[in-house]
Order: structure tokens, then sequence, then C-alpha cells
């Protein structure tokens, strides 16, 4: 039977340090792209949150519609 030999000092995964060439190459980050919308009426303040343009602008219509925001006003 053969005994390995015993180490001494630190292990030699916590001394060596990693090269350029051995670190992972990282990947670009994503994002999330939101459109925010602050209105503020007599009321109070709301924010309307979504993913795109088209989607608050869907959002404030509702909201002056449901509001009766728009019954004085044309469009």
């Amino acid at each position: 039977m053969s005994a390995e030999p015993p180490t001494t000092g630190a292990s030699p995964a916590l001394t060596a340090s990693p090269s350029k060439a051995e670190t992972p190459a990282k990947k670009p980050r994503e994002y999330v792209y939101n459109t925010i919308a602050h209105v503020q009426t007599t009321a109070g303040w709301y924010i309307l949150n979504g993913f795109g343009t088209v989607p608050v602008l869907r959002f404030l219509v509702a909201f002056l519609l449901s509001g009766g925001l728009l019954s004085t006003h044309y469009l």
C-alpha cells in the first residue's frame, strides 16, 4: 500500500488565482424595458407601467375614460 505524502500549508485551490483565460466569458445582461406614465388628477396621482408605449397608451385612455376625465374634452 502506498501512502500519499502529507500536504503542508494552504490548499492549492485557495492560493492559485485563475488566469484570464480560465475565467468564463461574461454574457451580456438582459434588460427589461418598461414605459411609465405619471398621471395627476384632482383626486390624486397614479403611475401606469407597461411593457411598451402602446400598452401604456391603452391603459391611459382606459383610465381617462373610466374616470370620466375626458367627458368635457374632445379627442
